[in-house]
């Protein structure tokens, strides 16, 4: 119910869960059904909205309502103009509010038809339109600039840098996972196995169900991971699996002798809450509406990457950025692509180009759910043609995975999908992706019976997946993060499961991570007389999930603390040289440096350095005062799959009038002379 979708409606501070749906397949199968309705009537042909085809054979002539249940009647009223006649399917359609450009499209393509052809189809060309436009799905009224379609484009050249990637796999419904990873024996003092049976009581794994590891390095040597996941043991002994203990949302370092409650900063224990809490990592509300992959890929695209931040089948807030990057999340579709307007009323590619236009760029007073709709019919558009493009690629052989085990449950499908999508990373201009996949069924008040067949399941799909990114030669270049809305309860409830909590244990995988090794601190009291156990068993994280994330961020290539805390905006409240860790400590490949104030991530201590903005993404030496000798590099340009910056609309009449550069948090929206349309000023 508090879904909001980036752009206008994040940055009103307002929200739109209908906008939650508006994804990828689901917004171009929508748009072929009305499409479809209005070429053939009710059959269930073409996405159309019938549910039979009494005649048995679909039809394939646009105009031909001889095979369904029932079709449109309506016609254009004797004797009116070309304009009288689209006011009055205005009228009926959107109560009058089409626009008058797009009054002007519907125009210019049906006046021919309409005088001196087939006037029924001008109407179905009119209707089609007509019902793809905002001023029919939304209220309000929309105000378009020109006829112009928005720029949703992909990039038009070759990256710089060789590819990666980071795979968030998201276990929804908040997944227990004290299971996952267990203290075993081996330990300084205190029988830590003991002490977990006791807390997690019937819940509690034999070790007979435990897969054996070690760490040397840990307050005990051996551990046991859940026998559902041979693969990470298999991983974690070859150096490629690293587990995290007790880690969860922070927004500052916390025990309960602390007001805990408070200075969360966050709603605790609510799905909607945490989960957003989760893929934001923005306690404080810093970068409101953002997602910390989203803010990654901004800061990477900001320094000459070229990035694309990709949910499978739906929306995620997770890879949403700040709208000044233009860097809109992407939808991976699965399953088969159905063919948009494959029957249709104007020559192949048209109709869905007038489209684009009556969807086209916004002006200021426009309605704010119509600027939604058009910007997510935009994207969904450039999306499935992206994707057929990629499926032609792939049934000519040039991206297909033959070894890749078919089709089978739906997380495999999913993490084929990401799979599929990495590969034809060629195609489509990118070095930096995120990708997100998640799994459902994790809420277990009542039992946790169905847990290890969900381990199962994912154990097989990321088995399946790890050895398609060895067989692509990107296992190196590939990080897979677990994670959840939130850790359960240690102790188990009177339902025979466990309870909403905070703290959890959870993996990272890739070939280019230190693994091997366990992070962290285990809770060494399991009971209400340790520092962490609040209300029934939920433990205080002792490891925020900024830690990770740090490490991740300068892997992928995210430099100096004024970039990192754009990405991480919560960093600021943890000592970075002892709770966060540094892209070294969690990744092979990248140079240990020096942990010191360090802005603008030249490697120069803030205190000695005399050029504070260094580029340290363009390859120039750095003198010992830190600045960079002359280069010849061009300047970034922002260049990415994107629709055209838009107007936000009028809120409570107030007009923000923006300096050019400026960004300012509490309006989230920010203005440079160099974006097409910018004026500076915006009407919220």
């Amino acid at each position: 119910p508090d879904y909001q979708p980036a752009g206008v409606i994040e940055r009103a501070k307002i929200v739109a869960p209908e906008a939650e749906i508006l994804t990828g397949k689901q917004v171009t199968v929508m748009l072929d059904g009305l499409m479809s309705t209005i070429k053939f009537g009710l059959v269930s042909c073409h996405n159309a909205f019938g549910d039979t085809v009494p005649t048995g054979k679909c039809p394939s002539q646009d105009g031909n309502m001889d095979h369904g249940t029932g079709y449109f009647d309506y016609s254009f009223p004797e004797g009116s103009s070309v304009d009288e006649a689209i006011a009055d399917l205005a009228m009926l359609l959107t109560a009058g509010r089409l626009s008058s450009t797009n009054r002007a499209t519907i125009k210019d393509v049906i006046e021919k038809e309409y005088y001196d052809g087939d006037k029924s189809k001008a109407l179905r060309i009119a209707q089609q339109l007509v019902v793809s436009s905002p001023e029919f799905h939304t209220w309000g009224t929309h105000h378009s600039t020109t006829s112009t379609k928005r720029q949703v484009t992909g990039y038009p050249r070759k990256p710089k840098h060789s590819y990666k990637s980071v795979v968030y796999f998201y276990m929804q419904g908040g997944a227990d996972l004290w299971n996952l990873v267990v203290p075993t024996g081996g330990c300084d003092g205190k029988d830590m196995y003991t002490e977990y049976t006791k807390a997690r009581g019937h819940l509690a794994l034999p070790k007979s169900n435990l897969l054996p590891i070690t760490d040397t390095d840990q307050m005990c040597t051996d551990w046991g991971i859940h026998d559902k996941f041979p693969l990470l043991q298999q991983l974690y002994n070859e150096d490629d699996a690293a587990f995290f203990l007790n880690m969860g949302i922070l927004a500052e370092p916390l025990t309960k002798g602390d007001d805990w409650g408070k200075k969360s900063k966050i709603q605790l224990f609510a799905h909607n809450h945490m989960t957003r809490e989760q893929l934001a990592l923005d306690p404080h509300d810093k970068k409101p509406g953002t997602g910390v992959g989203g803010r990654l890929l901004d800061m990477l695209k900001k320094n000459g990457f070229q990035t694309s931040g990709n949910t499978v089948d739906g929306s995620s807030r997770l890879n949403i950025g700040d709208s000044y990057y233009a860097n809109p999340p992407a939808t991976i579709a699965t399953g088969e692509i159905s063919t948009i307007d494959k029957y249709s009323s104007l020559p192949q590619g048209k109709m869905l180009d007038l489209v684009k236009k009556m969807n086209g760029n916004s002006e200021k007073g426009s309605s704010m759910m119509g600027e939604v709709w058009s910007e997510k019919l935009s994207t969904s558009l450039f999306e499935y043609e992206t994707a057929v493009k990629i499926d032609a690629a792939v049934k000519s052989g040039e991206y297909n995975m033959p070894e890749y085990p078919p089709w089978a449950a739906n997380l495999e499908v999913q993490f084929r999908a990401v799979a599929q999508y990495i590969k034809a990373r060629d195609f489509r201009k990118v070095d930096r992706e995120v990708h997100f996949v998640q799994q459902g069924g994790f809420d277990t008040h009542g039992s946790h019976a169905l847990v290890p067949s969900l381990f199962k399941a994912a154990d097989k799909a990321l088995n399946n997946f790890v050895d398609e990114m060895k067989r692509q030669g990107l296992w190196e270049d590939t990080v897979i993060i677990l994670g959840s809305d939130f850790g359960r309860s240690v102790a188990p409830n009177s339902n025979g499961g466990s309870d909403h909590a905070w703290g959890g244990n959870y993996f990272m995988i890739g070939g280019g991570i230190r693994g091997g090794k366990i992070y962290g601190d285990y809770p060494e009291d399991l009971s209400d007389k340790s520092p962490y156990w609040v209300r029934r068993g939920r433990m205080i994280p002792t490891m925020p999930w900024d830690a990770i994330w740090n490490s991740v961020a300068e892997w992928m290539g995210v430099k100096g603390d004024k970039d990192l805390e754009f990405v991480l905006p919560n960093r600021v409240n943890f000592d970075k040289c002892k709770k966060l860790f540094s892209g070294h400590e969690l990744f092979n490949g990248v140079p240990e440096t020096p942990c010191i104030e360090d802005a603008d991530g030249d490697g120069i201590p803030d205190s000695l350095d005399q050029c504070p903005n260094t580029q340290y993404w363009i390859d120039a030496p750095v003198d010992n005062i830190g600045c960079q000798a002359p280069t010849t590099a061009a300047p970034t340009t922002y260049l990415a799959p994107t629709a055209t910056p838009s107007y936000a609309p009028t809120l409570n009449g107030k007009l923000y009038e923006a300096e050019d550069g400026e960004h300012d948090d509490d309006k989230n929206s920010r203005v440079s002379s160099s974006q097409p349309g910018a004026s500076g000023k915006y009407l919220i």
